[in-house]
């Protein structure tokens, strides 16, 4: 994702809720940030610090056409969905050890959905 942030900010302006899994950056995880070379953060929408990874810099690529892609920190994801309007935010699971980046999977809501 080039623009994590500009994808949270168009979902949010179609739905209520959102199912998200995707790996974040994590500073203490150096080992990772020798894998995909992270760079300094850079700032997104004035706000929001990212950090880079460059595919052709790594050894390692998962990404589509786009020539790289943006990590957040956790705590950012969960702001930028607290921006956007999701509230309700429950973590299903958290890898933080993962081999190739810690990530983390997580429902946000909008509203509280009641029982």
């Amino acid at each position: 994702m080039e623009d994590p942030v500009q994808l949270i900010q168009d979902i949010s302006n179609i739905t209520d809720n959102l199912f998200l899994w995707t790996h974040y950056y994590a500073p203490e995880r150096t080992e990772i940030q020798k894998l995909y070379n992270f760079k300094e953060p850079i700032l997104l929408h004035g706000k929001y610090f990212a950090y880079k990874w460059n595919y052709s810099d790594a050894e390692y690529h998962a990404g589509g056409e786009a020539s790289y892609c943006m990590w957040l920190e956790k705590n950012v994801i969960i702001d930028v969905l607290s921006d956007f309007g999701f509230s309700n935010i429950t973590i299903i699971s958290e890898d933080c050890e993962h081999e190739r980046g810690s990530h983390v999977l997580l429902v946000a809501r909008k509203h509280l959905i009641e029982s």
